[in-house]
């Protein structure tokens, strides 16, 4: 009986002590800051898991590696050392349910900060677990916007443990309308994909604010995602003498449009937006041979999160140590997934505490700045960053028809 009583006893103390910790971060090593992701690592989008854990890894080794690490101060102001313990990365196979379980195992394993998912609709899943325990959690590539409650105050205030690294939709889309409005276009169609949520919605933004700002019209041309043909589309865009031709969609879409673009007689600039992050890896594209592929891009120009070729020493310095240790050059989302280790950092040298919500509060405050290789990163009200958008232009070469990409501008609000 009495064995039993003191049983009983350790079993309430035990609970009592796991109850205590929640809400207050990690403290089951010293000087570490734990650390995990979680992205596809097989299927269709592996290759942006695999491309932001790289990210991830490059940032953890140079902080790790350095003699300041990440600094933490005391009540009485000394500084210590802490180091970034990124102890997994699981793999969620881009499904929302899989993100979810995902965070579970590894907050069980005791997190002080995630950064995931990858996808989008992943992102969803995961963050409907991490706001229970109010963890610290960043996204470094869902750009849905209603992923931290955008537009919402009673959605982010659900949601106000969640941030992210990369621009939302709506806000490349304004950002492209302003780069049209800059290089002097009046009239601009658009050719959107009315079964995605992606492209609708780059399509509704670009439309509100250019013509709020200074184009004369933009008319937008919808077709399905199972449309593979755009011939018909284009004897109106040719004969309205349109200055641009704007296309919010992926990159395999893009190449199909904007190549029918230029066989039905189109030649002036065609726009875009992170979705054509890839257009140089279609086949065909990057060596255009008889059919002239790459010199159809030129003239086109997209909005992206990380211009590789960057004069800054900053970018220069990342794409060399990611190059070294992978054998290929930085993707966007690997910049992303770089820069949100670093946000990190930030966010616990200025509150110099491992509380989730201390933390929290840091990456909120209207001070908050991390100098990052996507450019300086601030936070607006909804978690979303603040910062430039590169705009891309490709770079053809005469003799080869081969196309490259080249960093044009950067536009900002």
């Amino acid at each position: 009986m009495k064995k039993s009583l003191w049983m009983l006893m350790l079993t309430l103390t035990m609970f009592a002590g796991a109850a205590f910790l929640v809400g207050c971060g990690n403290t089951t090593e010293e000087n570490t800051i734990r650390m995990a992701g979680v992205g596809p690592l097989s299927g269709d989008a592996a290759i942006y898991g695999v491309s932001v854990k790289n990210g991830i890894q490059i940032a953890v080794d140079e902080i790790n590696a350095s003699e300041e690490g990440v600094q933490i101060e005391d009540k009485d102001g000394n500084a210590t050392k802490y180091t970034i313990d990124f102890f997994d990365f699981k793999n969620d196979e881009a499904t929302p349910d899989k993100a979810a379980a995902a965070f579970n195992a590894l907050y069980d394993k005791g997190l002080d900060f995630m950064i995931g998912a990858v996808t989008s609709g992943a992102t969803e899943g995961l963050i409907g677990e991490s706001i229970k325990q109010n963890v610290p959690t960043l996204t470094a590539t869902g750009t849905a916007a209603a992923l931290t409650g955008t537009g919402d105050a009673d959605a982010r205030a659900e949601r106000s443990n969640t941030f992210r690294a990369c621009f939302i939709d709506p806000y490349q889309g304004q950002m492209m309308a302003k780069f049209a409005i800059e290089q002097g276009y009046e009239n601009v169609a658009v050719l959107y994909n009315t079964e995605s949520d992606y492209s609708v919605g780059l399509f509704e933004a670009f439309k509100a604010y250019g013509e709020a700002n200074g184009l004369t019209s933009v008319d937008g041309k919808g077709y399905q995602n199972a449309t593979s043909a755009f011939d018909s589309y284009f004897s109106e865009v040719n004969n309205s003498a349109y200055d641009a031709l704007f296309v919010p969609d992926y990159y395999e879409k893009v190449v199909k449009i904007v190549t029918t673009a230029r066989a039905q007689g189109f030649t002036n600039a065609c726009l875009g937006c992170d979705g054509w992050d890839g257009v140089l890896g279609v086949d065909g594209v990057n060596n255009a041979g008889d059919d002239n592929t790459s010199v159809d891009f030129e003239g086109c120009y997209f909005s992206n999160h990380f211009a590789a070729d960057s004069t800054s020493a900053k970018v220069q310095d990342f794409v060399a140590k990611y190059e070294a240790a992978y054998n290929e050059a930085p993707t966007v989302f690997a910049a992303l997934a770089y820069d949100a280790v670093y946000i990190m950092k930030q966010a616990y040298e200025d509150c110099d505490s491992l509380e989730y919500q201390d933390v929290i509060d840091a990456m909120s405050a209207s001070d908050f700045v991390a100098d990052c290789v996507t450019g300086q990163i601030s936070f607006d009200e909804y978690g979303n960053p603040k910062k430039d958008v590169f705009v891309m232009g490709f770079d053809v070469d005469e003799d080869t028809n081969t196309a490259s990409l080249k960093f044009k501008e950067t536009v900002s609000e």
